[in-house]
This record gives structure tokens, C-alpha cells and sequence, in this order.
């Protein structure tokens, strides 16, 4: 499986281009962010998580806050209530732990080390830690929205059965060292731009060769 990965990164690289670098962003705010974005749109999570910043000078704010209150504020996120809870237990459970609110101390811990850390953390689960892995801390993952579980089953790089979890393990056990975020940044584009979940443009797809869905239609 290793070797269809590289052929599907290879030729993703051919027609997309190379991924453009990321600049890394506070993690933090990444996973605030992320567990705002659960089950809603970039949109709305982009909304409520402005409107939090606005709101308060930081996260000592956030975590002394009323409940009710900050729900109000995230309100365009949907579930606001649930997350709300689950932004100020994560927020305490680090306090509590660190004695601060900041996780730049995961940056020279191992891969492994920083990701048991997140995922004890109330509410966070594999995906959200692998974004805060990634995006917030250096360290290569893939975190699996619907666009990478989607494609990465019709392309047959994993198993039918495989849920998320399992997804993203499997993923990132047999892709190399280097290539893990370009195959994130890979799925997610294909998905949106051409194998769509309602409509996938397989005859125009250039994956189609080695596309598992394409090959059983």
C-alpha cells in the first residue's frame, strides 16, 4: 500500500502542483478552532472563532468566562453549548496541568508523546489532535475530514471498514516520512474538486487508474 500512496501523491503532484507551504499557526487557537469547526462549515467556524477573539483579550478570559455567555458569543458554530464545555474543560484541563494556557511545550516532544497528550484532553479526538499536530506544531499527520475518509476509500488505500480513527492510523503508518502532509493537502483538494460525494467527475479523473471505485463501476 505504501507504493499506491506514493503513485497517487506522484501523480497528484503532476496535476495539482506541489503543496504550498503553510506557515504554522498558534496552536491554541488551532484547537479552539477545531473544536469549533465540529459538524458546521468553514464558514460558521470562521465566524464564531472571530467573534471569540474579538470578544476576549485571551484564553485566561475565555476559561474564567461564564458558560452561557461564551455559547452566546460562538453561537454561529452550531452546538454552541456543548462547546463552549468543551473549549473550557480542555482549557482548564491544560491549566490545570501546564500551569499556563499554552502548548508550545509539545513542539519538542515526540509525535506520539504530543499526540496522547491532546487526545486525553476533554473533547479532542484523533482528528483534532492531528490538526493541532500539524498546523500548530510541526509534526507531520493526517487528520481525516470527510474529503480524505471519502477519497482515500475509492481509492482503495484503505479498507472498506475502517472508520476515521482507523483511517488516519493506517494513513500515516504507510505513508513516508516527508510526504504525509502533501498526501493530506492531495485528498482534501481531489475531494473538493473533483471527487465530489454526490457527483465524483470519475471519467475526467486522473486518478482513475488507480481508483478502486472507478475500476468496480
Amino acid at each position: 500500500m505504501e507504493r499506491k500512496i506514493q503513485r497517487v501523491i506522484e501523480i497528484c503532484e503532476n496535476n495539482y502542483g506541489k503543496p504550498k507551504p503553510f506557515r504554522l499557526s498558534n496552536s491554541l487557537d488551532l484547537l479552539v478552532e477545531t473544536i469549533l469547526s465540529q459538524n458546521t462549515n468553514d464558514k460558521n467556524t470562521f465566524k464564531a472563532f472571530s467573534a471569540l477573539k474579538k470578544y476576549y483579550v485571551n484564553y485566561e478570559e475565555v476559561l474564567a468566562a461564564n458558560e452561557t455567555k461564551l455559547a452566546k458569543i460562538i453561537y454561529s458554530s452550531g452546538f454552541y453549548n456543548l462547546k463552549a464545555k468543551r473549549i473550557q474543560e480542555a482549557l482548564r484541563a491544560i491549566k490545570e496541568d501546564r500551569g499556563s494556557l499554552n502548548l508550545d511545550f509539545l513542539k519538542n516532544k515526540s509525535k506520539s508523546v504530543a499526540f496522547n497528550y491532546l487526545i486525553k484532553l476533554p473533547g479532542i479526538g484523533p482528528k483534532t489532535a492531528a490538526i493541532v499536530l500539524t498546523f500548530g506544531l510541526n509534526h507531520e499527520s493526517i487528520p481525516v475530514d470527510t474529503h480524505v475518509y471519502r477519497v482515500s476509500q475509492r481509492l482503495g488505500l484503505v479498507p472498506k471498514t475502517f472508520d476515521r480513527t482507523k483511517t488516519q492510523e493506517f494513513l500515516e503508518n504507510n505513508t513516508k516520512r516527508g510526504l504525509k502532509n502533501a498526501l493530506h493537502y492531495y485528498l482534501i483538494k481531489h475531494g473538493r474538486e473533483v471527487c465530489r460525494a454526490r457527483k465524483p467527475s470519475c471519467s475526467e479523473c486522473f486518478l482513475k487508474k488507480e481508483c478502486k471505485h472507478f475500476k468496480n463501476k
